[in-house]
């Protein structure tokens, strides 16, 4: 019997805990340094998902321009 695994189970196939741990330390450490709010792992991971969909999105145009204002692209 095969199981349908959900879309995120999916990607984090791709990012062992660990790892995903070990990033969430670094970035965290870097934050805590620039006297910035740490991320919690829920959001790390959904950044990780966006800049995995952003590599398949059909963008005409730099991809850096995805970060600039919401309103210069119509996807």
């Amino acid at each position: 019997m095969t199981r349908q695994m959900t879309r995120l189970q999916a990607l984090l196939l791709m990012w062992p805990p660990k790892h995903l741990e070990l990033v969430l330390e670094l970035t965290n450490q870097n934050l805590k340094a620039a006297w910035k709010q740490e991320l919690t792992e829920q959001e790390l991971v959904k950044w990780l998902g966006v800049c995995l969909l952003i590599t398949r999105l059909d963008y005409f145009g730099s991809r850096r321009d995805l970060w600039d204002d919401p309103k210069s692209y119509s996807k």
